[in-house]
C-alpha cells in the first residue's frame, strides 16, 4: 500500500511519517518527491504553485490512500476549493500542530471541507501523539500494515 502525503509547506508531512515510522523526528525540507518505504512524501511547493499541481495527479497514479495535510494554526486557506474531487483514491483530511497554542481546529476543519475532504478528518499532534492511534487505526483500516 502507498500513501501520499499531500500539504502545503511547513505543513508537518514528513514529521508525520517520521513519527508513524518510528523514526527521530528531525526537521528536514522535503526537496523533492521522496519514496520510503509505504510513503509517498511530497515537497510543499507541489500545492503551494499552481504550475505543479499537475506533478502532483501524476505522483497520485501510484498512491492508493491520499492524506490531506492542514496544519491547524494556518490562518488562511491554502489548497484549492475542491481539489481533493480530483483524485480517485480515498483521501483523508489530517490536521496536524494542534498542540500549538494558536491552533483553530475548527477553522483547518473548515479548509479541508472546502477543499473536498469527504471522508474523515483526523485531529493531531506529532510531538504529543494526541490523535495518533486514530490515525493508525484509520490507515489499517484502509489495508496499511505498519512495517
Amino acid at each position: 500500500m502507498k500513501i501520499m502525503l499531500l500539504g502545503t509547506t511547513g505543513a508537518g508531512k514528513t514529521t508525520l511519517r517520521q513519527v508513524l515510522k518510528e523514526e527521530i523526528v528531525s526537521w528536514q525540507k522535503t526537496q523533492a518527491v521522496t519514496y520510503q518505504d509505504e510513503f509517498i512524501d511530497l515537497p510543499g511547493e507541489y500545492l503551494d504553485i499552481p504550475r505543479f499541481h499537475r506533478a502532483i495527479i501524476v505522483t497520485a497514479m501510484e498512491a492508493d490512500l491520499i492524506l490531506l495535510i492542514q496544519p491547524a494554526n494556518q490562518e488562511q486557506q491554502s489548497i484549492p476549493p475542491g481539489f481533493a474531487s480530483i483524485f480517485s483514491q480515498p483521501v483523508i483530511g489530517i490536521i496536524t500542530k494542534i498542540d500549538l497554542p494558536e491552533a483553530d481546529v475548527k477553522k483547518a476543519e473548515s479548509f479541508l471541507r472546502l477543499a473536498g475532504v469527504n471522508r474523515e478528518i483526523i485531529s493531531l499532534s506529532a510531538m504529543t501523539g494526541e490523535g495518533l492511534n486514530q490515525l493508525i487505526k484509520t490507515l489499517q483500516s484502509y489495508g496499511w500494515q505498519k512495517l
